[in-house]
C-alpha cells in the first residue's frame, strides 16, 4: 500500500511536502488494517472458545460416583472363596494361550497376582 501511494504521489506530480504526508498516512493506514485483521482474528477465536463451552453445557452428566446403593458394611466378607481351575487366556485366537491351564484359589480379603513366565 505504500508502495503505491509513493508511486501515485510521484507520477501525480505532488509538492515534496504532501507526497510526504501521502507515504506516512498510508504506512499509518497500513498498520491499522494490519492491527484490525490481528483483532478480529483473535475475537473469532475467543468466539470459538464460547461455541466449545455451550457445547460441554450441553453434555449429558454423569452419575454421581455415590448411588444410594452401597455395599453393606460388612462386605467385603470373610467368608466365600473363588476357585478357578484350568483357565486358559488368548489376546486373539491366532495367538498362542498368554495364560494356559492356571488354576488357583482365592480366599476372602486376599489380594493375586498372576505373572506368566512363558516365552
Amino acid at each position: 500500500m505504500v508502495f503505491f501511494a509513493t508511486i501515485f504521489a510521484l507520477f501525480a506530480n505532488v509538492s515534496n511536502g504532501l507526497t510526504a504526508i501521502v507515504i506516512v498516512q498510508s504506512a499509518v493506514f497500513a498498520e491499522a488494517s494490519r492491527q484490525l485483521v490481528r483483532v478480529l482474528a483473535q475475537v473469532e477465536l475467543d468466539f470459538n472458545s464460547v461455541e466449545r463451552i455451550v457445547e460441554y453445557l450441553e453434555v449429558p452428566q454423569e452419575r454421581p460416583l455415590i448411588t444410594g446403593r452401597r455395599p453393606p458394611a460388612y462386605w467385603p466378607s470373610t467368608e466365600g472363596q473363588v476357585h478357578v481351575d484350568n483357565l486358559v487366556v488368548k489376546y486373539s485366537e491366532s495367538l498362542p494361550p498368554a495364560l494356559d491351564h492356571v488354576s488357583f484359589t482365592v480366599r476372602p480379603r486376599e489380594k493375586i497376582g498372576v505373572v506368566s513366565t512363558h516365552r
